[in-house]
């Protein structure tokens, strides 16, 4: 994972929104990282990551029994692709400066350490089988907006590889795939990435004549984005 601005930016803001007792939520389009940059830093505690879908009423129960008396952190991808008759079910929440909760109809010990973090998704036209966040739940997380740069992330990913000029190449790369980023996400730019380091080691493996690194980047893009 590149560390970018974005990526401090959503860690204090999940690191405040435990401070207030309450959960965090990366927002954005897909493959916006979201889900990437909440499990390095919730390593710390050893955190774990779930997949939303499918999950009913008493599993989640149960997962946050285990989450709040063991005081772990827990990061629920793509929350809002639950069930309504889950993401609807009323939660109770314990009040300020209380050691227990309410779950699955009893009363729990509630560790303070513990963190419960979701991702989203856009809700609409477009992604199939995402719901909206019900209020009593969206008052008990604070959203954080993953609008990542892409051209920042070219830079650091292609001197990483190998490449001399990575902050002109990463910024004429991330001018170039903006606008598929709105569809993409990041994984199109990261296989591009991919395919330029394979590009330029291949080239030096081999002792062939050094080609502009420009050349390469462009041989990258056309391999990956144009039908063979």
């Amino acid at each position: 994972m590149v560390h970018t601005p974005l990526t401090d930016k959503c860690y204090l803001t999940l690191t405040q929104a435990m401070m207030m007792g309450l959960g965090g939520t990366p927002m954005g389009l897909l493959a916006r990282a979201k889900r990437s940059r909440s499990k390095p830093w919730g390593g710390c505690s050893d955190a774990k990551c779930w997949c939303s879908t499918g999950i009913d009423v008493k599993s989640m129960g149960r997962i946050f029994v285990g989450l709040v008396k063991c005081g772990a952190w827990g990061c629920f991808d793509e929350f809002n692709r639950l069930e309504e008759a889950v993401l609807f079910r009323p939660f109770k929440t314990p009040s300020n400066h209380k050691n227990s909760c309410e779950l699955l109809g009893k009363e729990v010990e509630l560790d303070p350490n513990s963190g419960v973090f979701i991702t989203l998704n856009p809700a609409g036209k477009g992604y199939g089988g995402r719901q909206k966040l019900p209020d009593n739940l969206k008052q008990l997380f604070r959203p954080v907006a993953m609008s990542p740069r892409h051209e920042l992330i070219a830079e650091v990913i292609l001197y990483s590889e190998g490449f001399k000029s990575g902050e002109v190449l990463g910024r004429k790369l991330g001018a170039v795939d903006s606008p598929a980023a709105l569809r993409l996400g990041l994984r199109a730019l990261k296989t591009v990435l991919k395919a330029c380091g394979s590009l330029l080691q291949q080239q030096r493996r081999s002792g062939q004549g050094q080609d502009q690194e420009s050349g390469l980047v462009v041989q990258a893009l056309r391999l990956n984005t144009m039908s063979s």
